[in-house]
């Protein structure tokens, strides 16, 4: 691992540990189990690198980041999962950048040849899982998952297609899971045993995703970081403005981006159209408010984007099965 070249103060330190709430004196990175004390102090928290099987590396990262972090490192070819829970930053290769916080999805990215990328961390909390399998011991996993080899020249195919990052959203089993390798203290647990039943499991649910399609469209597949840059502020901007008239050409023209654009990526991330997220995001935000007590049934009308009571109460009763009535007495 190498750092910028950037030389920070202790008095930067300082500023930093006070931002994240971290103790200045106590500044490490752990890596293979082996602890190094930095006198930089740009990271603390735990990096583990275990070559869980031949072939087969799972690196982990939990922490803080305490100032700029690059990275420049070349990944030999096979399969990458790229998974983020917590960040602030970015992982280039070539034309293609994925940020680091990217759950519930997964980045996934298949490649017969060695890649350089760079790595570029800004202060601030990380969690991060990095997955790779090496492309000859991979082979032989699928050799061994694929029943016939009509499955194995299909998964072959899916891998292949599309030569830019792609996104695959697991159920949310794996996600935590995934999570558990950087959030759970292993207390008494076999380590090792632990990560390969996780990331095993993680592989074989990957792979009965991409057998699950029904044919191959590999443009469908494809989701390039801007994509998702897009869809991740088009949720923010309909989270704030629920009061307003959310039309997809209104969303697009906030994201900067066309209605097409929108209304064929948004599912890939989000799981829904947009217009369905919208109805989806007004009705549970009602909900809530309505349980907490918070406001009366015509205020969390206005709040959620209705002109009047009486097609609030409408549209409620339509997506939840009860209306705002029932739903506030259930709370009291």
């Amino acid at each position: 691992m190498q750092f910028s070249d950037r030389e920070y103060s202790v008095e930067d330190l300082r500023i930093f540990s006070e931002h994240l709430k971290l103790n200045v004196e106590d500044l490490t990175i752990t890596k293979s189990d082996k602890t190094v004390d930095l006198e930089t102090g740009l990271i603390n928290g735990c990096f583990r690198e275990s070559k869980i099987l031949p072939g087969l590396t799972v690196c982990t990262l939990k922490g803080a980041i305490l100032g700029e972090y690059n990275v420049e490192a070349t990944n030999p070819l096979g399969l990458s999962l790229y998974i983020g829970f917590e960040g602030s930053g970015h992982t280039k290769q070539g034309e293609n950048t994925i940020e680091h916080k990217t759950a519930p999805n997964i980045y996934y990215l298949f490649h017969e040849s060695l890649l350089t990328i760079k790595q570029v961390s800004f202060p601030g909390n990380i969690e991060t899982v990095v997955i790779h399998f090496a492309l000859d011991e991979l082979k032989l996993f699928i050799e061994e998952y694929c029943l016939n080899n009509r499955e194995k020249d299909r998964l072959n195919t899916y891998l292949l297609a599309g030569r830019d990052y792609k996104v695959w959203c697991p159920n949310p089993s794996i996600i935590e899971a995934l999570k558990g390798l950087v959030c759970t203290e292993l207390t008494g647990i076999n380590l090792r045993l632990h990560f390969i039943q996780v990331v095993v499991e993680v592989l074989k649910s990957f792979f009965t995703h991409l057998l699950q399609r029904n044919k191959i469209l590999p443009e469908e597949q494809v989701v390039l970081a801007k994509d998702v840059r897009h869809i991740d502020k088009a949720v923010e901007f309909i989270k704030s403005n629920m009061g307003r008239k959310l039309t997809l050409q209104a969303i697009a023209d906030e994201v900067g981006c066309s209605k097409k654009h929108l209304k064929l990526n948004f599912p890939k991330i989000c799981g829904y159209p947009p217009a369905h997220y919208v109805l989806r995001t007004r009705m549970e935000v009602a909900k809530n408010m309505l349980r907490s007590g918070r406001a009366t049934i015509q205020q969390t009308a206005a709040h959620v984007g209705y002109a009047n009571q009486a097609s609030f109460t409408t549209a409620f009763r339509k997506y939840h099965k009860i209306t705002p009535s029932e739903a506030t007495s259930a709370a009291l």
